[in-house]
C-alpha cells in the first residue's frame, strides 16, 4: 500500500488497508474500536502496532486476544485459544513479554509438537523458546502430579472418597450416610481408567484441559464423577492461585 502526504513521494508500507484502517481504530475516538473474531486480523493488527511502537494499542490488544468475550450473551474463549502456539511464537518475534507469558500457559492445552497446527510463525521458533515450553510443561506436570498423590488414580476411589471429604472441610459427603455406605461400584478398585485421566492430564498440565474433562462420563458412575470433580476442582483452584488463571 502506499501512503501520500502532501507534495511529498508516496511511501510504501507493507500493511494492506484492512489492518490499517483497524489499527487506526484503537486510535482516533470517533472510530469503533474493533473486537477480532479472526486471528490472522488479529496478528496483522498486532504486528504493526508493534512495528510503529505503539505501546497502548500492543497493551490493549494483548488483553483483547487473551480475555473471554461476550457475545449474543454467550462467553466465549480469548482468541488465542485458536492457535496458542502462533499467537506465543509472535508474542515472541515481537519481544511482547506479557503476551509471550500468558501464551505459554494457554500452549498447556495444546500439542507444541503436532505438524497440523504448526503455522509460519510457529515454524520460526528458536530451540530456546521451544525449550521454554517444554520446560514449563514439566514443571506444571510436577506440581500437578505431587497434588495428585492421592489422587483416585493412586488409591482405590473408596478411599478417595474419605480424602476429598476430608480435604475439603467435610463439604462434599458425609461417608456415614446409609446412601453412601449401601451403594456400590465396580470401579472402586478399578485404577485403568483413572490412569488413563491422569495421562490425559500429563499430556495437557493445565486447569483449562482438566476441566474439559466429564469426569462423571469417563467414569460411568455419578458417585465417583462426582469425587474426582471435586478432588481436581480443588487442585485447579490451588494451580491458579499459584501460576495465574489464563
Amino acid at each position: 500500500m502506499k501512503l501520500k502526504v502532501g507534495n511529498s513521494h508516496p511511501v510504501r508500507i507493507q500493511e494492506d488497508s484492512k489492518t490499517l484502517q483497524d489499527l487506526l481504530s484503537y486510535i482516533y475516538p470517533d472510530r469503533q474500536t474493533v473486537l477480532f473474531e479472526d486471528l490472522d486480523a488479529f496478528l496483522n493488527v498486532l504486528k504493526a502496532a508493534a512495528k510503529y511502537q505503539m505501546a497502548v494499542v500492543v497493551n490493549t490488544l494483548t488483553e483483547q486476544v487473551t480475555s473471554s468475550r461476550l457475545k449474543d450473551n454467550v462467553t466465549h474463549q480469548p482468541l488465542m485459544y485458536k492457535d496458542p502456539l502462533r499467537v506465543f511464537a509472535t508474542a515472541k518475534h515481537l519481544a511482547i513479554e506479557r503476551l509471550s507469558l500468558i501464551t505459554r500457559e494457554a500452549t498447556l492445552t495444546i500439542d507444541i509438537h503436532s505438524k497440523t497446527i504448526r503455522s509460519t510463525e510457529a515454524s520460526t521458533m528458536s530451540a530456546l523458546w521451544l525449550w521454554e515450553l517444554e520446560d514449563t510443561r514439566r514443571e506444571r506436570w510436577k506440581w500437578l502430579k505431587d497434588r495428585c498423590e492421592a489422587a483416585p488414580c493412586i488409591t482405590s476411589l473408596y478411599s478417595t472418597y474419605h480424602h476429598v471429604y476430608a480435604y475439603l472441610g467435610g463439604t462434599v459427603y458425609d461417608t456415614s450416610s446409609a446412601v453412601f455406605s449401601k451403594l456400590s461400584c465396580s470401579l472402586h478398585d478399578n485404577k485403568v481408567t483413572l490412569a488413563r485421566l491422569l495421562e490425559r492430564i500429563k499430556e495437557f498440565p493445565c486447569p483449562k484441559s482438566i476441566r474439559e474433562i466429564d469426569f462423571h462420563l469417563e467414569l460411568k458412575c455419578s458417585r465417583c464423577g462426582d469425587a474426582a470433580t471435586a478432588f481436581f476442582k480443588r487442585i485447579c483452584e490451588d494451580y491458579e492461585a499459584k501460576f495465574g488463571r489464563v
